[in-house]
């Protein structure tokens, strides 16, 4: 009985020792090594799609850590630098990234905190990508942004969201872009929708690639968003917004084609003239309404619409009305009149007796114009008032009837140069739209200047052609 409840405790003894001694110490290590790879695994996975979003949108990327979700992963507190300069382009909370078999990728941002002065960075990885000349060429997938915020250095702002879908064969890509911003329904967003198009036949003109795009928002956008691609538009004001469709196609390496339907409202007339011709004082805002607006490499074909402000201010500064040899001229050296009195520039007179005073206070003006290639008019189908003034409905501007054309409304703006069409900075954007008249000869008949021809003659006399015998010489050889 002794010696066998002896050799029971002796086997649990050895059994003991056994799982102490060697089983455990083995589980220690396994699980000590499982842990280790796993953290070497998830630190390689993690710098694989560190690598992954690095080749596909060409910029440094910082990441905090990652964790599995369901079908992908969740990276958390991801950066994007420039790749140069290494200035933060975003900072995103979270990102989330799957890939499906039929959908492609799935890559959704919460969160996103964008550096504005970025803006034309992301929107360069966005057409990189769509015109294939960044990561991979047969990338085909969906992207979302929620809840993305920016400062333009003096107002914070916020897109709820945004949406981006790519498609991808060998002769097309197609994108199609939406978003609505606080004050926009969501269910009604904007809609911008880009297509390239890569014809085979490389050798013709033909063949050049070419991108369509077409955007429409029922609900005005606010265009010093667009400050950072188009600086111009910083001109319209703070409160400019824009709400309509646009049209645009571009081929590759030749301008760009288009037409705009739509409205641009809230237009600071200061910002937009007076800054830019200190010679004229207008205050006020104004609403723009294209009913059309076409334009062929990079320059205006066609344009109806109608230009509505109320309660401004309309003259020119107390310098510029400074009197120089009984003629008021500018700093500028310009002849400083106001833009009712340079009207008659555009084919618009001022009847007599309205404009006595150097500044004009109105509580409404309505202008149509409208234009094809070169000629303008202004003035709605009968010519009769174009402008209306005070609560009274004083004319301050009656069409005249004759026409005008592109080169007369820029003088409109700088009037009474000595220039034909004014060559100044501040219209040197319009000069490069607006089609702008051919120069006219004075008279048809080409005119020849009689020139007289005689034969060239060496240094020492004598003739280098030699005379036909019509002038004499061959008579003197035979008389000889």
């Amino acid at each position: 009985m002794t010696i066998a409840r002896s050799n029971r405790n002796q086997r649990r003894l050895v059994r003991g020792v056994f799982l102490f001694g060697c089983v455990l110490p083995t589980l220690v290590t396994l699980i000590a090594t499982t842990v280790a790879h796993s953290r070497r695994s998830a630190s390689e996975a993690l710098e694989e799609w560190k690598s992954t979003i690095e080749f596909q949108l060409g910029v440094n990327v910082d990441v905090k850590s990652m964790q599995p979700a369901t079908l992908g992963v969740l990276l958390n507190e991801v950066t994007l630098r420039h790749p140069e300069t290494g200035a933060t382009i975003a900072e995103i909370r979270q990102i989330y990234l799957a890939r499906a078999a039929k959908r492609g990728w799935i890559v959704e941002c919460r969160y996103p905190t964008i550096e504005s002065e970025h803006f034309p960075h992301l929107w360069n990885m966005l057409t990189d990508h769509f015109t294939n000349r960044r990561g991979s060429v047969d990338w085909t997938g969906t992207f979302a942004a929620t809840n993305i915020t920016w400062n333009d250095g003096e107002q914070l702002h916020t897109l709820p969201q945004l949406q981006c879908a790519m498609r991808h064969d060998r002769s097309s890509s197609r994108c199609i872009l939406t978003y609505s911003h606080e004050e926009q329904d969501a269910t009604q967003p904007a809609r911008l929708t880009m297509v390239r198009s890569r014809p085979m036949q490389t050798s013709s003109k033909d063949g050049m690639p070419t991108t369509s795009y077409e955007w429409t928002t029922s609900h005005p956008l606010p265009l010093h968003w667009l400050s950072s691609w188009m600086p111009e538009l910083k001109r319209l004001g703070k409160e400019a917004s824009f709400a309509g469709t646009m049209n645009v196609k571009v081929v590759e390496g030749e301008g760009s084609s288009g037409e705009l339907i739509g409205s641009i409202r809230q237009v600071d007339l200061a910002e937009l003239v007076s800054r830019a011709f200190p010679h004229h004082v207008v205050y006020g805002s104004c609403d723009v309404e294209f009913s059309r607006l076409l334009w062929q490499n990079n320059r205006m074909t066609a344009v109806d619409g109608k230009l509505t402000s109320r309660n401004g201010l309309v003259g020119r500064s107390q310098a510029e009305a400074a009197s120089i040899d009984g003629r008021p001229k500018s700093r500028y050296g310009l002849v400083g009149r106001s833009l009712l009195e340079a009207a008659s520039h555009v084919g618009l007179e001022i009847p007599a007796g309205v404009f006595k005073l150097p500044t004009y206070r109105f509580t409404k003006i309505s202008l149509e114009f409208h234009g094809l290639d070169d000629s303008l008019r202004f003035g709605d189908e009968n010519d009769v008032v174009v402008v209306g003034g005070d609560e009274n409905d004083t004319r301050l501007l009656v069409a005249s009837g004759r026409g005008s054309d592109t080169a007369a409304f820029l003088r409109w703006l700088v009037p009474d140069t000595q220039h034909q069409v004014p060559a100044t900075d501040q219209i040197g954007a319009l000069t490069s739209f607006l089609q702008l008249p051919a120069v006219q000869p004075q008279g048809t008949e080409l005119h020849v200047p009689a020139v007289r021809l005689g034969s060239p003659e060496s240094s020492d006399g004598t003739p280098l052609v030699p005379p036909s015998p019509s002038h004499g010489g061959t008579d003197r050889e035979e008389s000889n």
